[in-house]
């Protein structure tokens, strides 16, 4: 059990030092343990051997001790029955001892016995994300990794890391981080096509519309224009914002729609960053941190010792954590310490339902059903609703051979609570368990908010935890510069005539603008290639060969420009040359299968995988195998295709 306290303790720590620093500023995890023995108070020995860690221990001791499979496998279901009387189920805790021995076994070249102790594992919790996926290690090592139970294991651990109660914001914060980095990579490849094509359209308007003389002057304000702002903010990633917003004015309504599309999702995807990345630092606070460890049925107790400092009867919260403090002892089977603690919380408040309805099961678990119920009637005295308590005192009738007044203890409680009532009685699996009361998540998280902007002073900036929803909202990086700019070009197009800004030859690639060109009857040529390929007036047999050699020139360079842009990104070659859905669509694929390589770097430790197991080859293999096939189906072929851009797609 040693090795589980240390795993917690180093985690626990981990979460509450290390992320006070700025994530994407690491790449590497030093712990010192000396450190962490400092951190440790001294309370965290327990004396007394009547609890549920000892007896695990000294079954955990017979199962190494046995040779035998079919004998491990006996005392495996005597210690299942024995948790189940204890009202521990699932029991992760122990989940986690069978993945450690499974690891040791998996050293000694034991594949045989690394999947035997990771199925004795399941038995005691299902859903363990790092059981799973150390199971998924087993079918890549057997079966390949194109076998299906590969995939599905490698599925099964991803997914039930969202629903365990102890990693679910690590989930949920690193798959945030990759639809952050999605965002970032499509707007930056975005910003790239536009400003190759519309560039020059802007330099010509700052260059009409500057009141200098000297052109030189005039050169160097319109590349100004483009890169000074960034420069300013001492941010590159602000060329890609700056600029999305400003070619709004010159894009085509296809181009407007795609850039309104990424700026939202490079929005979207920082406020849920944030957001989530706030949970996760308050998950692992106390006395969240130890209240979520009582959902999960975790009994060990040493890390949560913590709670000890904050049962002075004057501390403000002394009733909060005394009370998780008893819960977590109630779970680890240390009943006189737990019950202690519950009476002295009753010493100040007496009619506490919640108190007495987790001092009746603990009442219970020793046997003593006849103050158990008494217990339980005095909660529901004080709160006739209480249907767990109508429940947990209709185990105690049915000990006493009261069945009638049981089964009316039961009906009233499946009328006030039918959800409870079902879980209930699907999972009795033929044992009657009382069950206790856990103050609700958002509760002690609102309490670990409180303590740790009072507490932790380390952690600032955006991810420094905020119920503001505006806060949170205008935290991530770029979110109020992308809004303004955004706002203001989307103002500037609905106010400001199309005509007022420079347009681009489709023949030539040359920019011009109403002062470049008197006529408009052909505007979306300029006044050179309407005199020269429309009305053919007279053009001089030089110009004409100067004409011809530009024209050729744009068109080469704009199939070298779809080449490259092809090759680097599948899908940015198709919106270069006109086919926005398409391309949009493939870009999209592209980043996001891409940015699930990218993000791995940043992403935050999950909880307890010890086994080293994790789905990421499943993922590199369908990520590999899509990337590929984007980049040979969209990308290579458009850009060895010898056709010109579509230019039409262009037209005004």
């Amino acid at each position: 059990m040693k090795k589980i306290v240390l795993c917690l303790v180093i985690i626990l720590v981990f979460y509450m030092n290390n992320f006070s620093q700025d994530k994407e500023g690491q790449s590497t995890i030093v712990l010192n343990p000396n450190e962490i023995r400092k951190l440790l108070p001294p309370t965290t020995v327990e004396g007394s051997s009547e609890n549920a860690e000892e007896t695990i221990k000294l079954y955990i001791l017979k199962i190494m001790e046995s040779q035998n499979p079919s004998e491990q496998s006996s005392i495996v279901q005597d210690l299942y029955g024995e948790c189940l009387k204890r009202g521990i189920n699932p029991s992760p805790d122990i989940a986690e001892l069978f993945l450690t021995m499974a690891i040791q076994a998996k050293d000694k070249n034991d594949m045989e016995g690394f999947q035997r102790y990771l199925n004795y594992g399941l038995t005691f919790d299902q859903k363990n994300p790092a059981i799973q996926q150390a199971l998924a290690t087993v079918s890549l090592e057997n079966k390949g990794v194109f076998s299906p139970e590969y995939f599905f294991q490698s599925f099964a651990g991803w997914l039930y890391s969202f629903t365990n109660y102890e990693t679910r914001y690590v989930a949920i914060a690193n798959l945030a981080l990759w639809f952050r980095t999605f965002g970032y990579l499509l707007v930056g490849i975005l910003s790239i096509i536009l400003f190759i094509r519309y560039n020059s359209l802007l330099r010509h308007d700052v260059e009409e519309n500057l009141q200098v003389e000297d052109d030189k002057i005039k050169k160097v304000a319109g590349w100004a224009f483009l890169f000074l702002p960034s420069i300013i903010l001492l941010s590159g990633f602000w060329w890609c914002v700056f600029w999305c917003a400003l070619f709004m004015v010159y894009s085509r309504v296809a181009e407007k729609v795609m850039i309104t599309i990424s700026l939202a999702i490079l929005v979207i995807s920082g406020v849920v960053s944030v957001s989530m990345q706030h949970e996760l630092f308050l998950a692992f606070y106390p006395p969240h941190y130890s209240n979520v460890r009582c959902y999960s049925n975790r009994i060990d107790i040493g890390p949560d010792m913590i709670l000890a400092n904050h049962l002075d009867p004057s501390d403000p919260l002394s009733d909060t954590y005394t009370f998780v403090l008893a819960n977590r002892y109630l779970l680890y089977g240390g009943y006189v310490k737990a019950e202690n603690l519950y009476k002295s919380i009753l010493e100040r408040n007496s009619n506490d339902p919640y108190v007495l309805n987790n001092l009746g099961c603990l009442y219970y678990y020793e046997n003593r059903v006849a103050e158990a119920i008494a217990e339980w009637s005095k909660a529901i005295e004080i709160k006739p609703n209480m249907a767990v308590a109508y429940l947990n005192r209709s185990l105690g009738k049915n000990q006493q051979f009261d069945f009638d007044g049981a089964k009316e203890d039961q009906e009233k409680s499946r009328s006030l609570d039918p959800a409870l009532y079902q879980k209930f009685s699907e999972s009795l699996s033929g044992e009657n368990i009382p069950i206790p009361y856990y103050p609700s998540l958002e509760t002690t998280r609102n309490v670990a908010y409180e303590q740790f902007t009072h507490f932790n002073k380390s952690l600032q900036g955006p991810l420094k935890p905020t119920k503001s929803k505006t806060g949170a909202f205008f935290r991530p990086a770029f979110t109020i510069g992308t809004i303004v700019l955004f706002l203001i070009s989307l103002f500037i197009v609905i106010t400001r005539k199309r005509e007022k800004f420079a347009r681009v030859c489709l023949k030539c690639g040359r920019p011009f603008c109403n002062q470049c060109k008197t006529s408009l009857e052909f505007e979306s040529f300029c006044g050179q290639c309407v005199h020269l390929y429309i009305k053919q007036d007279g053009v001089s047999p030089q110009a004409r060969m100067q004409k011809n050699y530009e024209v050729e020139s744009y068109f080469k360079r704009g199939k070298i420009i779809r080449a490259v842009l092809s090759i680097l990104a599948p899908g940015s070659g198709h919106i270069w040359e006109g086919h926005f859905t398409t391309g949009f669509i493939v870009l999209i694929l592209w980043c996001g299968f891409l940015s699930g390589f990218i993000s791995r770097s940043y992403e935050y430790p999950m909880p307890f995988n010890l086994a080293g197991g994790t789905p990421q080859s499943a993922y590199n293999l369908i990520a590999g195998i899509f990337i590929v096939v984007l980049w040979f189906l969209f990308g290579l072929t458009k850009a060895l295709s010898r056709q010109p851009a579509n230019l039409l797609a262009y037209r005004r």
